[in-house]
């Protein structure tokens, strides 16, 4: 036994060595004669109700399996090829093609423009805003580590409540019954010496 739980650990003594021997000599015997193995350690109770089979739409049971495929890129969506072909068509490429080269690249550059904007409003607020989101972060903290300090404050005190107690009046208590149960079995143990001298002097009689 790596522990022992014990319902009074400010008043009752700990087992010794050869009585925490005795207990787990005991719970061995117990679990030889159950039907406790390895095999059944996964398996699940008989009250335990089953799992709820699951209800996931149609395009999330598509999603679920092919991110279990291995496959990481989406399957339609959003067209990334516009801003990954920056070709130009060639010289004897028709119309079309020099009208979708320049779609593309009006994208691209749009995207940039965009990116461009948002780089330059964080590089102008960004630090201020970081700075006013980590200083709300260490206030959060600091209350939270306030509540836990004021949290261990009261464990301690209903531990040192609850140990005072156990000495004072459980505690107190337990060894009272202990001394009159000592002094039943006492009393039992001369009742039954008495008896059995009643018993040997009632068959001498008999036996005159």
């Amino acid at each position: 036994m790596t522990s022992v739980i014990d319902s009074l650990p400010y008043f009752d003594r700990q087992p010794t060595d050869d009585e925490l021997d005795a207990a787990d000599a005991l719970i061995a015997a117990e679990l030889a004669k159950s039907t406790f193995t390895k095999s059944t350690q996964t398996a699940l109770h008989a009250d335990i109700p089953a799992l709820i089979p699951s209800r996931l739409s149609v395009m999330m049971e598509a999603e679920v399996s092919r991110v279990g495929g291995g496959v990481m890129r989406m399957v339609g969506g959003v067209d990334i090829s516009r801003y990954e072909s920056m070709r130009l068509p060639g010289p004897d490429e028709d119309e079309g093609a020099w009208v979708a080269a320049g779609r593309r690249h009006a994208v691209a550059a749009e995207a940039m423009r965009t990116r461009h904007a948002n780089l330059a409003v964080l590089d102008r607020v960004g630090q201020d805003a970081w700075a006013t989101a980590v200083h709300a972060d260490e206030l959060a903290l600091a209350a939270v580590e306030a509540d836990i300090r004021k949290v261990r404050k009261r464990t301690d005190a209903v531990n040192g409540a609850r140990k005072r107690h156990q000495q004072e009046h459980i505690g107190q208590e337990l060894a009272q019954l202990e001394s009159e149960w000592k002094q039943l079995v006492s009393d039992n143990i001369e009742i039954a010496v008495a008896n059995a001298v009643l018993e040997q002097e009632v068959h001498e009689l008999q036996n005159r």
